[in-house]
C-alpha cells in the first residue's frame, strides 16, 4: 500500500505502468538514492565541527533533535531539502527513457 504522497511521486515519475510490486522497488531505491544524495549535501553544508558534533548527536538515534540540530546549523536546510529533491526528479525526468529501459530489465 502506498502513501498518497508516494502514488504523487509514483505519477510524477510516469512509474504508474509499472506493476505494484516494481513500483514498490522503484521508489524504495528512489528514496535510497535521495537520502544519500540529501547527506552529501548536508555534509558539504556543515563545517568539520559541526559534522562532527552532528554525528555525536545521531549516533544518539533521536531524529527529532538530529532534525532540529539541522534546521539550527543550517539556516536554509528546508530549502537545501527541497532543492536536492527537485534536482533529483529532474534528473529522473530528463534521464526516464534511460531508466525505463533498465527498470524494464529488472
Amino acid at each position: 500500500m502506498f502513501l498518497p504522497q508516494d502514488k504523487d511521486l509514483i505519477k510524477e515519475l510516469n512509474l504508474q505502468h509499472l506493476p505494484e510490486e516494481r513500483q514498490a522497488r522503484q521508489l524504495q531505491t528512489f528514496y535510497e538514492t535521495l537520502h544519500t544524495k540529501l547527506s552529501m549535501a548536508i555534509e558539504d553544508a556543515l563545517s568539520d565541527e559541526q559534522l562532527l558534533e552532528f554525528e555525536k548527536i545521531s549516533d544518539v538515534g533521536d531524529d527529532v533533535a538530529a532534525k532540529q540540530w539541522l534546521e539550527h546549523a543550517i539556516p536554509h536546510y528546508d530549502k537545501l531539502l527541497a532543492a536536492e529533491t527537485e534536482a533529483f526528479k529532474t534528473e529522473i525526468k530528463k534521464n526516464a527513457a534511460a531508466y525505463r529501459s533498465i527498470i524494464n530489465e529488472q
